[in-house]
């Protein structure tokens, strides 16, 4: 129990107890003037126990301090000539036996009060700045440190997604370090960092596990590793999309494609034209329909179409009207590839010109897919690229950043358009990641988004062991409550975002922490230790400490001549009580006691 609350407590026992006797007492004199001497008593045993203080204002005085922090610099000591130097790092205390160990919030304790603060180091985090209260502060802060100063990347992804790392690394060194992703014991994507340059970094991994990985982040110079910090990865699988195609006729490029989309779980139906009217159909991983004749109904078991240009203005007006109505009212994704140029445009174009290369400019080149770090092998059969549009998203394009996939939101639905036509090619040379970055890029980016019923995320992007961690949901059903590993807890909704619900826990382990609400599905938070990105914590905590800096600064005028500090209430008051009251006692039983003899 806490050391205040004990003496809080017997000294409530005792009062307690002595009224009680005081009561039972056969004489009833004085019995108030007993009974409040007693009790006087009682609180000045307490008050000389415990440290008491009251707010007050004070004239400011001289008394400076310097509170040591991780980070700073031995020799910036001999800049002040005050010896009062406090720490909350015991590392720095062991290191520096002058420095005195507090904790922040014994600082407003000090006597005589602080006047201002000098802060050496990284500074401190926004608790501990909370509890400083106004002490006025002056930062004297550490040199920019080295390491990787700031990260980010998409925690949860789908599987076939890259997960994109992206941050800032300072390199204060004159030797050259080098940055490696590795996951599962290998090495996935590196970077090489120069001396004395501080630069932005991307690594890009691409899990092919489904579920719950870590990734790790390491800086190595030399044999040495200097940093070692974990990417916590949470891979959920993709739903299992139907896919129409309709092509023309029996060609490489739609076989390919089939057997792509079947090899990684797709629905697939394909309907090749062989003649007027007459077609041929192939069913994978789904049910037989009757696709030959296209009805609302058929289009109703689909969630993305694929055809050529030529295919879909071969249809008439009924059929590209119901292929319409299925995109703009029911989400149905369209992907077009254009194999020629038409004098007058379709309605899924919006008005997008498609151009025809120059016979000088047949040349291929690799190609940028969106997302993706690297160039694709060399693809030379496309004669075909798209005008540049406002209303359109870029996907691919050619060395010469002519656009040759691009996509578009029309009505409820999206809308790919390709000029790429011989996609198959990069399978015949073997390059099969190629061709499957292509077609996920296609298709993930024409399919209808999974409705997201929950929304789970950490408000501060690092939960640590042992520090108050925010986690919030989004939801539209309110949650009665949220369980952290198992734990229950109540959760606050956030009146402005009335579909937004948070809560703050304190993780008292390390990992993946299972978390849900009442009847929800389970989701994982990681918590990271205390010792991880330690270079990113420091940073935040400069940016912090400056902060107050000048907000204190800047609504601290009136302290030139007086501050509100805590006060310790001088002993001797209560010294002066205690003897009062146990001198009144004793008085007050002799005179009791004569009174019974004369009697």
């Amino acid at each position: 129990m806490n050391w205040t609350y004990l003496v809080i407590v017997i000294c409530g026992i005792l009062a307690v107890f002595t009224v009680i006797m005081e009561y039972r007492r056969v004489n009833r004199q004085r019995l108030g003037l007993r009974i409040t001497a007693l009790l006087i008593a009682i609180a000045s045993i307490g008050a000389l126990t415990l440290p008491v203080s009251y707010w007050g204002e004070t004239k400011l005085g001289t008394n400076e301090a310097v509170l040591i922090t991780t980070g700073y610099n031995r020799d910036s000591l001999n800049e002040f000539k005050t010896d009062t130097l406090f720490t909350t790092d015991s590392v720095i205390n062991a290191q520096n036996p002058k420095t005195r160990l507090i904790t922040i919030d014994q600082l407003q304790n000090v006597v005589p009060a602080i006047s201002r603060l000098h802060i050496l180091g990284f500074g401190l985090t926004q608790d501990e700045l909370k509890q400083l209260d106004s002490i006025p502060i002056v930062f004297h802060q550490a040199a920019y440190p080295f390491g990787i100063t700031s990260i980010s990347w998409t925690e949860k992804i789908k599987q076939g997604q890259h997960c994109v790392i992206q941050g800032t690394f300072n390199n204060s060194t004159h030797n050259q370090v080098k940055l490696v992703l590795s996951g599962l014991n290998t090495n996935i994507d590196s970077l090489l960092v120069g001396p004395t340059v501080s630069t932005s970094f991307e690594l890009t991994d691409l899990p092919k596990i489904e579920g719950k990985t870590v990734d790790r982040l390491l800086v190595i110079s030399g044999k040495d590793t200097l940093e070692n910090e974990k990417i916590p990865i949470v891979v959920s699988p993709v739903r299992p999309l139907k896919v129409l195609v309709l092509s023309g006729s029996p060609n490489f490029e739609n076989k390919f494609l089939k057997n792509w989309l079947a090899d990684n779980g797709f629905a697939v139906a394909v309907r090749s034209a062989i003649s007027k009217n007459k077609f041929s159909t192939e069913y994978i991983n789904i049910e037989q329909l009757p696709i030959n004749q296209l009805t609302p109904q058929v289009l109703d078991n689909f969630d993305v179409l694929i055809s050529d240009l030529s295919v879909l203005k071969a249809l008439n007006n009924d059929a590209n009207t119901l292929i319409k109505n299925q995109v703009v009212k029911n989400s149905m994704g369209l992907i077009v590839s254009v194999d020629t140029v038409f004098k007058t445009t379709s309605w899924f174009q919006n008005g997008i010109a498609i151009y025809k290369r120059t016979s000088a400019d047949q040349q291929g080149s690799p190609l940028n897919f969106l997302g993706e770090k690297n160039a694709s092998k060399i693809l030379s059969n496309e004669q075909l690229f798209i005008g540049n549009s406002d209303n359109m998203q870029t996907l691919v394009t050619d060395g010469k950043h002519r656009e040759l996939a691009c996509t578009g939101i029309m009505g409820a639905g999206k809308i790919v358009l390709t000029t790429i036509g011989d996609s198959y090619s990069w399978m015949l040379a073997g390059n099969k990641n190629d061709y499957s970055a292509f077609w996920s890029l296609l298709v993930r980016k024409a399919a209808k988004p999974n409705p997201q019923l929950e929304n789970w995320k950490t408000v501060n992007n690092l939960p640590v062991l042992n520090a108050p961690a925010t986690l919030s949901i989004e939801t539209a059903s309110p949650p009665a409550a949220i369980l952290i590993d198992d734990v229950s807890t109540a959760p606050l909704q956030n009146m402005e975002l009335p579909f937004q619900w948070q809560n703050t826990w304190w993780p008292v382990k390390t990992g993946w922490q299972p978390v849900k609400r009442t009847h929800g599905a389970i989701d994982w938070i990681y918590v990271y230790e205390t010792t991880d990105w330690a270079t990113i914590k420091a940073i935040k905590q400069t940016t912090d400490t400056k902060k107050y800096e000048s907000a204190i600064t800047l609504h601290g005028v009136t302290k030139q001549i007086h501050q509100k500090a805590k006060i310790a209430a001088p002993k001797i008051y209560f010294y002066t009580l205690l003897l009062f009251c146990c001198t009144f006692l004793w008085f007050e039983a002799k005179f009791q006691a004569k009174q019974t003899t004369k009697g």
